[in-house]
């Protein structure tokens, strides 16, 4: 067990070594080196956003879309209109109605925003 954390440590100093020698470059090579990486590639959520339209996000006025929900034997589902400029939501089912602003969230229109962040994604 000792051995097993000596070769460790020697192995740490070696590559704590070979690191600080990296660091060591001139300016000029640190340079050449970052101007590589000054090109950002656009991440994974980026590619999603540019192909999902994100372009056309300030354009958007309204979202309605209906969450199915399927237990067993019992079906469910909301419908939902999202107004995301003033932040305006209604919720129907088929027992209710339920309109209210994000901004503003009163106990029940709280119970009913769960849901919208739970549909949404």
């Amino acid at each position: 067990m000792r051995f097993k954390i000596l070769i460790g440590l020697l192995f740490l100093g070696i590559v704590s070594c070979n690191n600080s020698q990296k660091s060591s470059k001139t300016l000029t090579e640190k340079e050449e080196i970052n101007t590589s990486d000054s090109i950002r590639q656009p991440s994974i959520a980026d590619k999603i956003a540019t192909a999902a339209g994100i372009e056309y996000w300030d354009s958007v006025s309204e979202i309605a879309f209906t969450f199915n929900v399927d237990r067993n034997d019992n079906h469910s589902e909301r419908s939902w209109i999202w107004n995301p400029k003033t932040e305006d939501v209604k919720m129907i089912t088929e027992k209710d109605t339920v309109a209210y602003n994000r901004n503003n969230l009163d106990s029940i229109s709280k119970n009913a925003d769960r849901a919208f962040i739970n549909d949404k994604f």
